[in-house]
């Protein structure tokens, strides 16, 4: 619920903050032209309505407005703000900025939003009634949500929904696997013709390395054959070859050693060296021993990497990463060749549609009982709002397929008691009737409805009298579960109001300025004598405005 609203140098409002108890029905009084209207249209704008830089107040750069909101118990506005990572324990500060320069900012929780997240989330905070589109209760789907809810047919809606859902997705597979069964012949015949040019690749990730190890020696046997050639001859079979060499320094050493025992160390060296040269040489000789040539193999391999290489560079993959396309081609064909069981596909789909098909006749059912009683209520409370020559009706209409909300389209429809065909109610009413529409239907769908604050501007438009003080009880009634704000200019319905805030043109003779006082009990005495006697306010006027809140009192 609305607990609080900060309005800066918006049209005439300088400087504004009004606070507000938790429940109850709050009147928002004062002369014409104060901008009581304004209130509500600020509010509008923070809910996510456009708005140009003419919401700027003459001389000043920017407009600011701000509510805080508290969500105790509203679990949609909770998961909304969750969902969008702007959640904050037990309340919700909206706030919107304008400036000259028709541009506008948003803010959730002091996180920068847009107007689309200020709209999901307004309209499950404040429903505002009156001559502008910010309002549930005209949108068809919020209309079915409405009845059903009256209707108790809330689950069973649901289950429909979910039912349909069902239907469509095995609808969608049956349907998929007849248009896939044709393009499928098509791609076996390419990937079959895919799998048999890669052929080729009979070797793992692991194994390329070895491969291309094979490929690089035997594309250089000649230059290895010659380089190993060379090796040994140098170590062991030239004249003054190193193994010769080395054998000269062991002696001349040895001879050294008897006259300095010291150089004993020097002789483990030269045979550990002599060691190593014996196990170099003979892995030479095995080598060289070891390499063949075999020009059919060669020729053979070499193809083989050519054609690697060619089907790597043809599908943009590494070598080594060949191997899994491999599989992965021979895995697709695997599940196109699986066969479809077409009529086990049919069967479920003609099974699921006949379980949605009952659930959705059972809601069908329920919905137009509950219509008709729907109508008959809110027929009575519209003449009790001045308008007993209305008839409220709820238009089904037959949707032939169906839908996920079931097999009807709802709609709340008027009519005269003249005229046979009704007519969707935004379509008929006017702006006064709209609002004493709504609430009409606010009032008998009050234990159904989940917005917390609602708000009627112009709901007293063009009645007066008994129908003006029924009003006023309604809302007080509707007072009792949510809390309800209504701009008003009829005595009889503030009276009603648990409290009443007066707004307050004020001019210095080059600005005005519009500011709010909250009445206590001589204040609303006075303010509803002002509203019933205009600017003469006499003794009379005075008593009959303190009969008037006395009588409100006893509603309780």
């Amino acid at each position: 619920m609305l607990k609080a609203l900060t309005i800066k140098n918006f049209v005439i409002v300088e400087n504004l903050d009004l606070e507000f108890s938790k429940a109850g029905f709050f009147a928002l009084t004062g002369e014409t032209g104060a901008g009581k209207s304004i209130l509500v249209g600020a509010l509008s704008l923070l809910l996510g309505e456009r708005a140009d830089s003419r919401v700027v107040r003459d001389g000043c750069e920017k407009a600011d407005i701000s509510a805080e909101f508290s969500i105790d118990g509203l679990t949609r506005v909770q998961q909304l703000l969750k969902d969008d990572g702007l959640f904050e324990l037990g309340h919700c500060v909206l706030r919107r900025t304008f400036d000259r320069g028709g541009r506008s900012r948003a803010w959730i929780n002091g996180a920068a939003a847009t107007l689309s997240q200020l709209k999901s989330i307004g309209m499950h905070l404040v429903n505002i009634h009156g001559q502008h589109d910010h309002q549930l209760l005209m949108r068809s789907a919020e209309q079915r949500i409405f009845l059903d809810g009256f209707a108790g047919a809330g689950i069973l809606a649901k289950e429909v929904s979910e039912k349909w859902h069902v239907w469509q997705t095995t609808k969608q597979n049956r349907i998929r696997a007849e248009q896939d069964a044709a393009a499928n012949a098509k791609e076996l015949d390419y990937l079959k013709w895919q799998l048999k040019e890669m052929d080729i690749i009979d070797f793992s990730s692991a194994e390329w390395p070895a491969i291309e190890t094979e490929y690089k020696k035997l594309s250089n046997f000649a230059l290895l054959s010659e380089n190993m050639r060379q090796i040994i001859q140098i170590v062991s079979e030239n004249d003054n070859s190193i193994v010769d060499q080395m054998l000269s320094v062991r002696k001349i050493l040895d001879s050294s050693i008897e006259h300095d025992r010291n150089l004993q160390e020097l002789g483990a060296v030269i045979d550990t060296a002599n060691i190593q040269l014996n196990e170099f040489l003979s892995g030479s000789k095995s080598y060289f021993e070891k390499l063949e040539y075999d020009p059919s193999h060669w020729n053979s391999l070499e193809r083989k990497i050519d054609n690697i290489y060619a089907l790597s560079v043809k599908h943009k993959e590494p070598v080594e990463k060949l191997p899994d396309l491999k599989k992965q081609i021979s895995e697709k064909i695997s599940g196109l060749e699986g066969s479809v069981d077409f009529d086990e596909l049919l069967s479920k789909e003609v099974e699921a549609r006949d379980i949605y098909q009952e659930l959705a006749s059972k809601l069908t059912v329920k919905r137009r009982e509950g219509a008709q009683d729907l109508e008959n209520k809110i027929t009575v409370a519209l003449g009790l709002l001045g308008m007993k020559d209305k008839i409220f009706k709820v238009v089904l209409s037959a949707i032939t397929e169906g839908t996920a909300f079931g097999q009807e389209k709802i709609e709340f429809c008027m009519s005269n008691k003249a005229v046979v065909q009704p007519q969707p109610i935004a379509r008929v009413a006017s702006g006064g009737e709209l609002s004493r529409i709504s609430l009409a239907i606010q009032t008998v769908m009050s234990n159904v409805i989940q917005v917390p604050t609602m708000i009627f501007d112009e709901v007293d438009s063009g009645i007066g009298g008994g129908v003006a003080e029924t009003v006023g009880r309604l809302m007080r009634d509707l007072g009792s579960k949510h809390q309800v704000m209504c701009v008003t200019h009829l005595a009889q319905v503030a009276a009603s109001a648990q409290q009443q805030w007066r707004i307050k043109k004020n001019t210095d003779g080059q600005s005005v300025r519009s500011s709010a006082e909250l009445l206590d009990k001589d204040g609303r005495v006075k303010e509803l004598a002002r509203m019933i006697g205009g600017l003469d306010v006499t003794n009379i006027s005075i008593q009959h405005a303190a009969e008037m809140l006395e009588t409100a009192s006893r509603f309780d």
